[in-house]
């Protein structure tokens, strides 16, 4: 079972009141939300500290300097505009189909296109 930490004010009031991504919705995947006005660096080490993968909207975390995917259990970044709720959730789904491993990797999605950054060093 994989565990996602995602930020409400970027992931979660986008779908409010919408259905969530099959896997969710299944039990496959546990989502948690961070708490309200974490900073990045407090979210990245709560995502350390829980063993948990990072799901965001925010651009921030594809920066590999700053946040180097193989110090993480994964780094999701959505970059979909506009982020409505459907667009969000078909590329989770999508992204669930396609991956199994996140472990030290930023995966980048944007508008139906997967980037996979992984740190080898």
């Amino acid at each position: 079972m994989r565990k996602a930490l995602t930020e409400r004010e970027n992931l979660g009031n986008a779908s409010k009141g919408s259905p969530t991504p099959s896997g969710v919705r299944e039990g496959c995947h546990i989502v948690e939300y961070s708490p309200e006005g974490v900073k990045n660096r407090e979210l990245a080490s709560l995502a350390l500290s829980k063993g948990y993968i990072l799901l965001t909207r925010d651009y921030d975390f594809a920066n590999t300097i700053l946040f180097p995917p193989k110090q993480f259990h994964g780094i999701i970044v959505l970059h979909i505009h506009p982020p409505k709720a459907e667009k969000l959730i078909k590329e989770m789904e999508s992204l669930l189909a396609k991956v199994k491993d996140y472990e030290g990797k930023l995966l980048i999605i944007k508008d139906g296109a997967l980037e996979i950054i992984e740190d080898r060093s």
